[in-house]
């Protein structure tokens, strides 16, 4: 069914009254008056395609793109006379029928699904859009195109709410669907979390740090657990700053790490797992290495130019023995200004001996090494003869 309005009538015959039928294949409608009386009036007619024929035999018919309606007919009823003459009929369609079979969805963090049938007639023209009201709240969607269904959001948990659906097309809009029944959203479990990483290098453990999740399902979360692969070693999280380790892990084991999080109504999902990182244990510092100690109770002999120096003394654990010696004053002609000896341990007792071949004042130093490390010398000073002093003699060799 359409609506039509009159909106021009042109009459062929002078001065006289028109009058103007319009016949539809279902119904008819008379106006009697002057050409000027049928401006703006309504009627309707069902002529919806094709052509029909009028009360006089005249053709009715809509234009292709279903605006207007050609009818070509009308009564001079003063003279009698039958002349033809024309109106232009412009269509305004109906809105739809309101849509049917409302459902909607319970259970989901804030929002419900929403779907419905089509109504049964669309008004003679496509239906463009629908939209959903919720009630209470009067949170809305809306469709536009594919399986007649759309999502509510922003509704509260826990409360209740009923839905309604309206129908549009060119002409309008329909009037509201019966009501859904009821349907309360409700908090889920969190989001997965996202963005782990996990640190490498530490001693039979890893640190693993998380992004929280974009929906925490409605209810607050208040525990993250870190598990690792292979393994399942695990950490949990309560509070602060989202991170946490990762111990018992073995040393050169590569490593992932996947997070779930933990609200009022269970866990979420595991994350993406992290990138592999391998645990592995600290260098081993070599121990510090004190000095060695300054040999003590030294027994040293009387040298000579033929004689060598001989010191003998118990040897330090761990430590060896280097004897030096340096020419302070010759005698002589100058024949060497240093000397360097050996030392050997035998037995836990050390024998060092050096030679010095110039007449002179000599300073001898025996300096003990453990590890790389000099500790101090034993210095003595000796003068050198050609051939040892006499024993009645003093002795020529001072403490340095």
């Amino acid at each position: 069914m359409a609506r039509v309005r009159v909106v021009e009538a042109i009459s062929r015959c002078g001065l006289c009254r028109l009058g103007v039928l319009l016949v539809g294949l279902l119904g008819l409608f008379v106006v009697v008056g002057s050409a000027q009386a049928l401006m703006g009036q309504q009627q309707t007619i069902t002529q919806t395609g094709g052509t029909g024929l009028d009360y006089f035999g005249r053709s009715v018919a809509l234009s292709s793109d279903g605006n207007t309606a050609i009818v070509g007919a009308y009564l001079d009823d003063v003279g009698g006379a039958s002349n033809q003459g024309s109106a232009t009929i412009f269509i305004t369609s109906v809105v739809p029928d309101a849509p049917t079979s409302v459902s909607a969805t319970s259970g989901a963090n804030g929002q419900s699904v929403v779907v419905w049938t089509a109504p049964t007639s669309d008004g003679g023209l496509p239906i463009t859009g629908y939209t959903v009201t919720a009630s209470p709240g009067g949170q809305t969607c809306s469709w536009t195109s594919g399986s007649l269904s759309c999502t509510v959001t922003g509704l509260t948990n826990g409360v209740s709410y009923s839905f309604t659906v309206t129908a549009t097309n060119a002409a309008g809009t329909s009037s509201a669907s019966s009501a859904s029944s009821a349907a309360i959203p409700a908090a889920t479990v969190p989001g997965a979390p996202t963005g782990v990483l996990a640190s490498s290098g530490a001693d039979a453990q890893s640190v693993v740090v998380w992004t929280a999740p974009t929906s925490d399902g409605g209810s607050s979360i208040t525990g993250y657990t870190v598990t690792a692969s292979p393994g399942g070693r695990t950490c949990s999280w309560t509070s602060g700053s989202l991170s946490c380790t990762v111990t018992g892990l073995t040393n050169g084991v590569s490593y992932s790490f996947t997070v779930t999080a933990t609200n009022a109504v269970g866990t979420s999902a595991a994350s993406a797992p992290s990138s592999g990182v391998t645990p592995t244990a600290p260098a081993t510092a070599a121990p510090a290495t004190t000095a060695p100690a300054t040999p003590v109770n030294v027994k040293w002999t009387k040298p000579s130019t033929t004689t060598p120096l001989v010191a003998t003394f118990t040897a330090a654990t761990g430590t060896t023995y280097l004897i030096t010696a340096t020419l302070i004053k010759a005698a002589q002609t100058l024949r060497a200004a240093t000397a360097k000896g050996s030392c050997k341990i035998k037995s836990g007792k050390a024998r060092c001996s050096v030679n010095l071949k110039t007449q002179g004042s000599w300073r001898v130093a025996i300096t003990p090494v453990r590890r790389g490390v000099e500790g101090v010398p034993i210095v003595k000073r000796f003068t050198v003869y050609a051939t040892p002093p006499r024993p009645s003699g003093s002795p020529d060799a001072v403490t340095g």
